[in-house]
């Protein structure tokens, strides 16, 4: 063995050091991608079994006002809110949406009034959907 056989051996050891590191730097990039993604669904999966929406309409109620109450424990911003009657969804611009009682975001036991201009006043059975931020819903059969 001699020095040829020596300088070999450190080249060898040299490259696979430097190969082990760009793959463990690889490694590393690609781990702290996924965690921060799976931070990013753990939040947004925690709001969603935190919040809970319930429409308490009175029967007798006008067709086009809907009243949703916060029986979750997160706060609900009323934007966006999107509404659908009968299967068809209601343009944004065609729908009011106010926290009873004044507030920016409806919190726990808050009531929000959703006014939908353009809503359905045919006679007979209707639906009404109404989705909140982070896609909680809530589902309401009436009859007019």
């Amino acid at each position: 063995m001699g020095f040829g056989t020596t300088a070999t051996h450190i080249i060898f050891f040299i490259i696979s050091v430097i190969l082990a590191a760009s793959v463990g730097s690889a490694l590393l990039v690609t781990t702290q991608g996924v965690m921060g993604s799976i931070t990013e669904k753990s939040k947004i999966l925690s709001y969603k079994l935190e919040t809970e929406i319930t429409i308490i309409n009175d029967p007798a109620a006008t067709s086009n006002v809907f009243y949703v109450k916060n029986t979750g424990k997160s706060e609900i911003p009323p934007d966006p809110i999107d509404v659908i009657i009968d299967g068809e969804y209601i343009d944004p611009s065609n729908v009011s949406v106010s926290v009873i009682g004044g507030g920016v975001t409806a919190k726990p036991g808050d009531v929000i009034k959703i006014v939908v201009s353009g809503a359905p006043t045919t006679s007979g059975d209707h639906t009404v959907k109404i989705v909140v931020y982070g896609g909680v819903s809530d589902i309401f059969e009436y009859t007019i």
